[in-house]
């Protein structure tokens, strides 16, 4: 538009007979600025692997621009796309901020990634024990089982050092007593 104020469209035919025409209303364009940011959780608790979605409201609700960047401090515990969903990457504690489209407002939230808990299964001739072990901390074998005319020789697998993600079973094996 040239000028602010009323104007009048016409529509017409390739003829020159007019069709229809409307009064329009031409006002200056006023910007809403987002004058705060409310996210829907400051602090949460997600277990290691697992995602969650925060979700950021921008007010006054009728803002121009509604779009909200998202940002983690430290990606490779808690990583968070464009549209705020989290994804807890390893154990540990990470700050995800949301922050306004012109910059000037941030809000965050505290993502703490908690370990899994994991089950060991120990076989020993058939006969299970379960132990639950958390993610990162040390597995403890059960003591050395004993069957009559066989040595204990170990377990298989091999047992790491702490628990990974993943359960694991292991299988008492017996060498024969010659």
């Amino acid at each position: 538009p040239k000028a602010l104020g009323e104007a009048v469209v016409t529509v017409s035919n390739t003829e020159g007979e007019i069709l229809g025409s409307t009064v329009v209303n031409v006002v200056e364009f006023e910007t809403v600025n987002v004058e705060d940011l409310l996210i829907s959780e400051i602090e949460l608790s997600v277990m290691n692997g697992e995602t969650a979605q925060l979700q950021a409201l921008c007010l006054p609700l009728n803002a121009t621009t509604k779009t909200v960047s998202w940002e983690s401090d430290n990606p490779s515990i808690v990583s968070v796309n464009q549209n705020g969903l989290i994804s807890a990457v390893k154990v540990g504690t990470a700050i995800i901020t949301a922050t306004s489209n012109d910059g000037k407002i941030t809000v965050q939230c505290k993502v703490t990634v908690e370990p899994r808990q994991g089950t060991v299964i120990w076989s020993v001739d058939g006969n299970i024990t379960e132990q639950f072990v958390y993610e990162g901390e040390v597995i403890t074998p059960p003591t050395n089982p004993e069957k009559v005319g066989y040595t204990f020789i170990g377990w298989t697998p091999s047992v790491p050092e702490t628990m990974p993600a993943d359960n694991l079973t292991f299988t008492a094996q017996f060498e024969l007593l010659v």
